[in-house]
């Protein structure tokens, strides 16, 4: 599920999250969760305070580009004779550092390449040209996600801390083998990421890969993450960045759109098919409200597109624009 595509700038510091138990890492304090005992459908966030503005604008966008769809299993052949990363090719970043990581935890949890870094860049320069510079910044736990979305904030020249929320990472079918060892909030900070430890996450960590997940599971996880970030207090003009996967701007289309008022477009099996096409790295979809009563609304192509000769980060707008509903698809199953 991924494509080749990209463009990318000098490596930014490399960090990690850590997942719990079977994965990796232990989850820190900070990170307690609003998922729910039973895992079955997430409960509706709870509404903000009238008095704190919550999000007027919310940009989601995907990733920048991995090393292994580029370079597959780099962690095994870029290496020198003591087992330390070595770069092979100048798309890699030049070292890993400041992080601290056995190279084996990338397999399921990679880093950017260098042209990955270079398309969050543009992304941040993007955001701030247009008066859209994030207040509050919000990420997967994926190394990659964490690195993008530091990186383009920090484009931005606004001082920032990443909120990293579990809700917010990809679906599972994905690490049938081998859940990911994500960085530790710790080892983050050590790295030099500005990380908020007040913020409490929609998932906690250890949750999230504690029980088996159905499809729709999948869907109400991230569109209610989603939703739990679009109602958290935003200073400022109240931009919210977010930077996750593929699915999750398709999710956030299908459940921001005025479009699925009623109803939040679910996001299929058949959807999350090679889902990377359609949406390419660093593609994103922005929606913006005037107040917390006020329904969103797409603004398209909010940020102009990334292209470079075969590649372009534009969004396959038949693809994201399709009108299909939960109702719709409930119909087609049965």
């Amino acid at each position: 599920m991924r494509k080749s595509q990209i463009i990318k700038s000098p490596p930014i510091q490399a960090q990690t999250l850590k997942s719990p138990t079977a994965r990796t890492a232990a989850s820190p304090p900070a990170l307690t969760a609003h998922l729910p005992s039973t895992r079955t459908a997430f409960s509706p966030p709870p509404l903000t305070a009238k008095r704190a503005q919550t999000a007027r604008t919310i940009v989601v966008m995907r990733h920048g580009e991995r090393l292994d769809d580029l370079f597959g299993k780099w962690f095994d052949y870029c290496k020198n004779k003591h087992g330390h990363y070595r770069q092979r090719d100048l798309n890699q970043p030049p070292d890993l550092s400041p992080l601290n990581r056995p190279l084996p935890e990338y397999e399921n949890d990679t880093a950017l390449t260098v042209l990955g870094h270079v398309l969050a860049q543009k992304i941040g320069r993007a955001m701030l040209v247009s008066g859209r510079s994030p207040d509050m910044v919000y990420c997967s736990p994926a190394l990659r996600c964490i690195q993008t979305a530091s990186v383009a904030a920090t484009m931005t020249g606004k001082p920032f801390k990443l909120r990293i929320d579990p809700g917010l990472f990809e679906n599972f079918d994905l690490y049938e083998r081998k859940t990911p060892q994500f960085v530790t909030i710790e080892e983050l900070k050590n790295s030099g990421f500005n990380i908020d430890d007040d913020y409490t996450p929609f998932c906690k960590l250890e949750d999230l890969f504690a029980f088996p997940e159905t499809s729709e599971m999948y869907n109400d996880r991230v569109q209610s993450t989603l939703q739990y970030i679009a109602n958290k207090s935003a200073p400022g003009r109240g931009t919210v960045l977010v930077a996750a996967h593929a699915s999750t701007v398709d999710l956030a289309f299908g459940k921001f759109h005025p479009r699925f008022l009623k109803a939040p477009r679910l996001t299929t099996p058949e959807n999350l098919v090679n889902i990377s096409l359609p949406i390419p790295y660093s593609s994103n979809v922005t929606f913006m409200r005037n107040s917390d009563d006020e329904q969103w609304q797409y603004i398209r192509e909010a940020l102009p597109p990334i292209t470079y000769r075969n590649f372009s980060n534009r969004l396959n707008h038949d693809f994201i624009e399709r009108n299909q509903t939960a109702q719709q698809q409930q119909q087609q199953q049965q």
